[in-house]
């Protein structure tokens, strides 16, 4: 008789699930567009099922209303923020290192994404938004859980005495924070959104984070 399964062995998805994830992707990437050329008061589910190729009964099949999809395409966002991080930990190289590759990764996601995220700010807690309380406090949970990779990364620093002690998660939202504000500021001065010279923006929020901004 063969043996069972481990059941920490996740089960493959049936194809029915499969179809219903792809779905549920293609209508969150037409909400993103959609979002971001229009805003969020202008956008209509309509115009988001059509950029999908859906009938407008299949996105009411995965999302209740604007907002509910709103909410999603926001969350997937965070999502990747999380993902950027984790992948940056995962790679085991020095500590600033690390840090400059995350800042990279992070100011040409935004730059990709520009549109979108820009319109996020722009409605963020918005009381015309259903469930934006809940949103804000989703935000925070997320910003944590995007920092635990860099966290411990910081804490491993730490140990090595490469690093002053202090709170590693407390650092590293300090150090997302930097990265998105930093790109935010930059980008609202260039006209075109081009990222102009990316090395002189990563080692000067990597130096301004390790080294501080007094003269020495």
């Amino acid at each position: 008789m063969p043996a069972a399964a481990p059941d920490n062995i996740s089960k493959p998805l049936s194809r029915k699930e499969r179809e219903r994830s792809a779905r549920r992707l293609e209508i969150l990437r037409a909400a993103r567009s959609v979002f971001a050329e229009k805003g969020f008061e202008k956008a209509t589910l309509e115009e988001i099922a059509e950029r999908a190729e859906f009938g407008k009964g299949t996105v009411y099949n995965y999302f209740e209303s604007k907002d509910n999809l709103f909410l999603a395409a926001v969350t997937g966002l965070l999502d990747d923020v999380h993902a950027i991080a984790e992948r940056v930990a995962n790679t085991k190289c020095p500590v600033r290192d690390c840090f400059a590759d995350y800042a990279r990764q992070m100011i040409e996601y935004y730059h990709a994404n520009h549109a979108f995220s820009r319109m996020v700010m722009r409605v963020w807690g918005r009381p015309g938004i259903k469930g934006s309380d809940d949103m804000l406090d989703d935000l925070h949970t997320r910003v944590d859980f995007a920092a635990e990779p860099l966290a411990e990364v910081l804490q491993a620093a730490i140990g090595r005495k490469e690093v002053r002690r202090a709170d590693a998660k407390v650092m590293a939202v300090m150090f997302i924070g930097l990265v998105h504000h930093y790109y935010i500021h930059q980008s609202a001065h260039v006209p075109d959104n081009a990222v102009k010279d990316l090395d002189t923006d990563v080692e000067f929020i990597v130096s301004s984070f390790f080294d501080g901004i007094a003269n020495r």
